[in-house]
């Protein structure tokens, strides 16, 4: 690996994911779906500055065969089993250090908030082609305007602080153009109240289930997106809880709804 070193708490976690989605006794045991595989291992090998892949007989995973087979991401191998060498091409790998022109990402959340962001990143293969996650602080209260200024896009997930001042600030980086995501459900605060910070696009949430089927209008935006194609809403056998604006008229000025409940909108005539 290009810049692996020695093991840590948290490389050893990341070596182990690595070698799952290379391996094909994952495939087998269906523990990460096929497609779902090849995209995390090809975010990992750009995100190691992995070159060349060293199968041999005694080795602690067996390379999957989509590695093996015609594909677009192996420029060539020596042999057709192992050991062998198998060199991939440079578009689907990066150098130790490179510089680059590309929107710089910043997460504001605590290790498991930061894990799932970068796994959701892995799961699109959203690699350092696209984009530079960069972490910042498990708080908000903790952010600079220094960190602020200088990336493009900010995420919060599984943060802490939430100190009215924070926010301000937060509001005015959006102010001056800067994209904002948050992820409200791991803070009870956000994910249901009726005063909630200037910067969100409503003045109320309510926090429950709207049912276990997607039944939902949704905006142009997400015209692309089949929402019959998705598992029903539901976990260990209950609808799954989400987050909603009560009433359309809860949408503040300037905002944009992109997801309609049919079943709510009935209901209360939003």
């Amino acid at each position: 690996e290009g810049y692996f070193h020695f093991y840590t708490k948290y490389s050893a976690d990341w070596f182990s994911w690595l070698l799952a989605t290379l391996s094909a006794s994952t495939l087998e045991s269906k523990t990460i779906p096929q497609d779902m595989a090849e995209k995390q291992s090809l975010f990992l090998i750009d995100w190691y500055g992995i070159k060349y892949l060293v199968p041999y007989p005694e080795a602690e995973f067996d390379l999957a065969p989509r590695f093996w087979q015609e594909n677009e991401y192996i420029l060539s191998k020596n042999a057709e089993t192992p050991p062998a060498v198998l060199i991939m091409k440079s578009k689907f790998t990066s150098g130790i250090v490179e510089a680059v022109n590309l929107p710089l990402v910043g997460f504001v959340g605590n290790d498991e908030g930061y894990d799932t962001f970068l796994r959701a990143l892995a799961m699109l293969n959203l690699n350092t082609h696209y984009l530079i996650p960069l972490r910042l602080t498990p708080s908000i209260d903790k952010l600079s305007k220094t960190d602020l200024d200088e990336i493009d896009l900010l995420v919060l997930y599984n943060f802490e602080g939430e100190k009215e001042g924070s926010w301000r600030k937060i509001a005015d980086y959006v102010k001056k153009g800067g994209y904002l995501f948050i992820e409200t459900g791991g803070k009870p605060s956000l994910r249901e109240g009726e005063e909630l910070p200037e910067l969100f696009p409503y003045d109320q949430l309510k926090f429950g289930s709207l049912g276990k089927d997607w039944q939902v209008v949704q905006a142009e935006e997400l015209a692309s997106i089949n929402f019959a194609a998705l598992e029903p809403l539901v976990f260990q056998n209950e609808p799954w809880k989400v987050s909603y604006v009560p009433e359309a008229g809860l949408a503040r000025k300037g905002s944009k709804v992109l997801l309609r409940y049919i079943h709510f909108l009935a209901k209360n005539g939003g």
